[in-house]
C-alpha cells in the first residue's frame, strides 16, 4: 500500500493508538513554561570546578602532574574526601580511561596515593587501560555511554592518545569533546579529560595555549590548567582558565609529596605558600620526616587542636611528632588561630 494511503487511512481511523513513545529522533522545542521553570541549584561532584554533567580539561605540559592530579581525583571520589586535600567532593563512583600510562604505571601511582591517604587499597577505585576502541570510533562512545549511567565520574588520559590520526589544529579534534557532552546530559555523569599544552609565549592568554584547535576550548564546560611555578621547581601553578556557571577558583599550587618510600600525596596549596612546599620537600625523614606529615596533615584538615591530635593521626614517635611541631611552630610555619593549629600561608595577614 503506498505510503501516501495508509497515511490518510490512519488519520480517518479515531480509534488508531498514539504511538507510546516518541521515536528518537524527534528534535524537542524547549516551551517558554520549561524556560523559565526555576532552575536547581548546581550539582558540585568538586566544589566550584565540576558539576553534574560537564565536560572539562586538565591541560599541562609533559610530566607536569596532570596525571597525578587525576589520579587523585579517582581516588578521591570514591570516599568522598577532598580532591587534593582542599575541595570538597560528592562521594560516587569514578573510572579513569588510560589510552597513554599503561596499567602498571597506573596502578602504581594508585596504590602511593592510597598508602598517603593512611590506607592499604581503595575499594571504589576502578580504570580501563588502553580499550580496544579510541575516541574517534563510534563503539568507544556507545560503550562509554553504558559505562556513563554508573559512574559519577570518568577521566580521559589523554585527548591525544586517544584520538590517533586526527590532525590536532583540525576542528573536528574536538568532536569526542561534544560527544562526551550528549552523553554527560543524558546521564548526568561528569568527563574529565587530559590533554597538552603547546609552549607558551611570554604575555600570551592563559587560555590560548591548550595544544591544537581553539574548538577544543569552545566545547568545555570547565578548564584547569598547570604551568610550572617559577619560585619552586617541584610545584605547578593551577589556573582555572574557564569555568561555565561556575564561581571563580583562585589560582592555587599543586606538588606531590613523597611521604614515605612508597607513599605520596597529591597537595593543593595557596599560591603564596611557596616556603611551606620548599620545607616539604626539603623533609626527609626522623623529625624532618614527623614535619612534613604535620604541614601535609594541617593542609588538609583544618580542625586540629593539639599535638596529641596530631601524634594519634600521624603515628609515630610522640616525642618526635611534639617536637617537630614545636620547630613548625618556632619557625613561623605553623600558627594557633582560635584554638587550631593552621598553617602560615592560611592565617590572614
Amino acid at each position: 500500500m503506498p505510503l501516501k494511503l495508509r497515511r490518510e487511512l490512519v488519520s480517518l481511523d479515531e480509534t488508531a493508538e498514539e504511538p507510546a513513545e516518541k521515536p528518537a529522533n524527534v528534535w524537542h522545542v524547549w516551551t517558554a513554561d520549561e524556560i523559565y521553570a526555576p532552575l536547581p541549584p548546581i550539582d558540585w561532584i568538586v566544589e566550584g570546578i565540576i558539576s553534574k554533567s560537564s565536560v572539562g580539561l586538565i591541560v599541562a605540559y609533559g610530566s607536569s602532574l596532570k596525571s597525578w592530579a587525576e589520579l587523585d581525583l579517582i581516588d578521591a571520589i570514591p570516599t568522598g574526601r577532598k580532591w587534593l586535600g582542599r575541595f570538597a567532593c560528592k562521594q560516587g563512583a569514578a573510572l579513569m580511561i588510560d589510552f597513554e600510562s599503561g596499567s602498571y604505571e597506573v596502578r602504581r601511582r594508585l596504590q602511593r596515593i592510597a598508602r598517603g591517604e593512611g590506607a592499604d587499597r581503595n575499594d571504589g577505585v576502578r580504570f580501563i587501560s588502553f580499550p580496544p576502541a579510541f575516541m574517534n570510533d563510534d563503539a568507544f562512545f556507545v560503550e562509554v555511554e553504558r559505562l556513563a549511567a554508573d559512574y559519577t565520574v570518568i577521566t580521559v588520559d589523554t585527548l591525544s592518545a586517544g584520538s590517533p590520526g586526527v590532525d590536532e589544529n583540525d576542528a573536528r579534534f574536538a568532536v569526542p569533546l561534544y560527544k562526551l557532552k550528549k552523553i554527560a546530559e543524558k546521564t548526568g555523569c561528569a568527563f574529565v579529560v587530559l590533554h597538552h599544552t603547546r609552549k607558551s609565549k611570554d604575555g600570551e592568554d592563559d587560555r590560548e595555549t591548550t595544544r591544537g584547535t581553539s574548538a577544543i576550548f569552545n566545547a568545555l564546560d570547565f578548564e584547569l590548567k598547570l604551568f610550572r611555578s617559577k619560585d619552586d621547581e617541584e610545584s605547578f601553578v593551577c589556573k582555572q582558565t574557564k569555568a561555565r556557571g561556575a564561581k571563580k577558583v583562585e589560582p592555587f599550587l599543586i606538588t606531590v609529596v613523597d611521604i614515605s618510600a612508597d607513599a605520596s600525596q597529591v597537595v593543593a596549596r595557596d599560591v603564596d605558600a611557596i616556603d611551606e612546599d620548599s620545607e616539604l620537600t626539603r623533609c626527609v625523614g626522623g623529625i624532618e620526616g614527623a614535619k612534613r606529615k604535620i604541614l601535609l596533615l594541617l593542609g588538609r584538615h583544618h580542625d586540629i587542636r593539639s599535638g596529641n591530635e596530631v601524634h594519634r593521626r600521624i603515628k609515630g614517635t610522640k616525642k618526635t611528632n611534639f617536637e617537630a611541631l614545636e620547630e613548625l611552630k618556632e619557625r613561623g610555619f605553623v600558627h594557633v588561630v582560635a584554638g587550631c593549629l593552621r598553617l602560615k600561608s592560611e592565617v590572614p595577614s
